[in-house]
């Protein structure tokens, strides 16, 4: 969405085109990224323009380049670094006025140390950087995208039941927007009225989230960050930590079926959290 839009508001007349780095074969990536003249191999029946001239006048978006193989990051330095190209075949190089645009969910500093990415590519894409964080670090844009999109699919007089809204801000989001999205949908389903509410559908694809949350590791912080504030450091755990589920605990009179209504998740779930944390909630009845 970020590459798009860069294109977008860019003035370029030409395409946006994409390409999905880790998914270039070594065999063929000369022709898919340069294209080839008739004839330059068996099956070459015509020539063929190839993603770089695709975009040209564009952008050539270079989706995961951290899984870029060493073939291909080898190819992209010489095209980033000279801007020209050869197709395969033909005997003439020619000149690309393509912007480029990468992407990658990779830290590549540690792939620079471990020699699996160039050093001298990551300086070229370097020159200008837009970091995006995780959902999880941006909590205020939860609900603005939630209402955006249900809109989309429901109409503009879609309303969010607060019980969802707080389970959605709760959440932590391992899978992003395409989470948050998946989970928007189950709700639409159930919505009645435009109104969508956590039903015990939208309970059990947030729990199944959460699951994955636990074994997926939190992202390291690439900047400085500002002095820490303890309601959003609250916020950005993958889970509620202990004394915030004893505060809940005891303002619910311990029931258990509202927090795990509240928090999105199910009740097996929160037990379990319960034990983790030492907390007994026959006790807060």
């Amino acid at each position: 969405l970020v590459a798009r839009r860069i294109h977008e508001l860019s003035g370029r007349r030409g395409e946006l085109v994409a390409v999905n780095c880790g998914a270039v074969g070594d065999s063929v990536l000369q022709s898919e990224l340069f294209g080839h003249a008739r004839g330059a191999f068996s099956g070459a029946e015509r020539d063929r323009p190839g993603l770089v001239a695709a975009a040209e006048g564009g952008t050539l978006f270079l989706d995961e380049i951290g899984d870029a193989s060493p073939q291909l990051q080898t190819a992209l330095l010489r095209l980033l670094q000279d801007r020209v190209y050869r197709p395969v075949g033909s005997d003439r190089a020619r000149e690309s006025d393509a912007r480029f645009i990468a992407a990658t969910h990779q830290r590549l500093d540690p792939a620079v140390a471990e020699g699996r990415f160039r050093q001298d590519l990551l300086a070229r894409l370097r020159r200008f950087v837009i970091a995006v964080p995780p959902l999880r670090e941006r909590r205020e844009d939860i609900l603005p995208i939630a209402r955006s999109y249900l809109a989309e699919r429901l109409g503009p007089a879609v309303s969010l039941d607060r019980r969802l809204a707080v389970a959605l801000l709760l959440h932590p989001w391992p899978d992003n927007v395409r989470g948050l999205v998946a989970v928007l949908d189950n709700a639409a389903m159930d919505a009645e009225g435009g109104r969508v509410g956590l039903t015990p559908r939208v309970v059990e694809r947030l729990d199944d989230l959460a699951r994955l949350a636990e074994v997926v590791p939190s992202s390291e912080a690439t900047t400085a960050e500002a002095p820490a504030d303890p309601e959003r450091e609250r916020f950005r755990k993958q889970r509620p930590d202990g004394p915030y589920l004893e505060q809940r605990l005891q303002a619910l009179g311990g029931n258990v079926k509202e927090l795990a209504a509240e928090l999105g998740v199910s009740r097996n779930t929160l037990y379990r959290w319960f034990r983790e944390a030492g907390l007994d909630p026959k006790s807060f009845r």
